[in-house]
């Protein structure tokens, strides 16, 4: 038996393990020989005479204590979480029940000042003049030219317009059948409120202007819940779409079409389109999606974490423990020149697909 197994069977005795005797004799062999043995033996002898020390008399108390606060702290967190929660959930319900602003009204428009004919200006002066003269005894014979054939006809075309005005009416149509784009319209501009904005299917659609659209060449893409502005009930309207996919289709009560176009900005080289929770409001400002949370502090913390800025220096932010390419979040406040345009809340964008 070599030292290795005779200490193991030494220690297994003392730990009052069963041991072979016979074994146990070879060991005991062994280790009389074996000067290191010895010493192990002794030392193992002596360690198990030591008495264990006796725990503190209040340990006890002390281990319990520990554990119910350290169960109270988690009680504790777990209700501010529900608190927390139920705030959100109360704030969300706030906001759905806050009613539609009043429709937009258009600013009056400038009286118009109409040009009569210099003819016409001449007569009345002759014929109040020549009152005058009948009610004094004097009797004046005035020589005028016809009016129909010496009075211009840009003369007679101005009467029944504003001076200045063109005589050729703005093309405000567009045609499905072509480039599903409103003619002569204008970029969309960065609102000052929150934007004629409708929401098809989580993206966000800001107004471009009246459309003339022919329904029976285009295409039904969904729905979007909106009064567009008329200040009446939410109400269900098909939404409809040409050839550009950036620019859809909504009928107002009446009949008339309205081109909608998609918020989109870029960044890092891809597009992303703004998302939103369904809006509630015509001017409503579009506002994060229901699955993404809102952030508790200013710097986009815990929800959101910087990523970089895009081109033009706005602060981009993304998903914390994510990328980019999982969406992008804006910061409150931005320029009214930026695609959010000035928006006072959190803004999500999903990259275009």
């Amino acid at each position: 038996m070599d030292c290795i197994q005779a200490q193991q069977v030494i220690s297994a005795a003392l730990d009052r393990e069963p041991v072979d005797v016979y074994q146990l004799e070879e060991a005991k062999r062994h280790c009389r020989m074996c000067a290191e043995c010895g010493v192990f033996v002794r030392a193992q002898l002596v360690a198990s005479q030591v008495q264990l020390p006796e725990p503190p008399p209040d340990l006890a108390d002390r281990v319990i204590s520990q554990i119910r606060a350290e169960a109270a702290e988690k009680e504790s967190a777990r209700i501010a979480a529900e608190e927390a929660e139920a705030a959100k959930v109360a704030e969300a319900e706030r906001l759905a029940s806050i009613p539609s602003p009043p429709p937009a009204t258009l600013a009056p428009k400038p009286r118009a000042t109409y040009q009569l004919p210099r003819v016409w200006v001449s007569a009345a002066l002759a014929a109040a003049m020549l009152i005058a003269l009948i009610g004094t005894g004097v009797v004046v014979i005035f020589g005028m030219k016809q009016m129909g054939g010496s009075a211009s006809s840009a003369a007679k075309t101005d009467i029944y317009r504003p001076a200045g005005a063109s005589t050729q009416a703005p093309r405000i149509a567009a045609d499905l059948s072509g480039s599903g784009t409103p003619a002569a319209s204008a970029p969309v501009a960065a609102p000052s409120t929150g934007g004629q904005s409708v929401t098809v299917n989580g993206t966000v659609f800001r107004l471009v202007g009246p459309a003339k659209v022919d329904t029976s060449t285009g295409t039904l893409v969904g729905t979007s819940m909106t009064s567009l502005g008329t200040g009446n009930a939410l109400v269900t309207r098909q939404v409809w779409a040409g050839p550009n996919a950036d620019t859809i289709y909504i009928a107002d009560d009446k009949g008339q079409m309205y081109a909608f176009t998609r918020v989109t900005r870029s960044y890092a080289g891809l597009t992303f389109v703004l998302t939103s929770a369904e809006l509630q409001s015509f001017n409503q400002w579009p506002m994060l999606p229901t699955q993404i949370p809102q952030p508790t502090a200013p710097d986009g913390s815990p929800t959101f974490t910087y990523d970089g800025s895009d081109a033009s220096g706005v602060r981009v932010y993304r998903l914390t423990n994510s990328s980019a390419t999982e969406g992008i979040a804006i910061a409150p406040n931005t320029s009214t020149s930026d695609p959010a345009g000035g928006n006072p809340n959190w803004t999500w964008w999903a990259i275009l697909r």
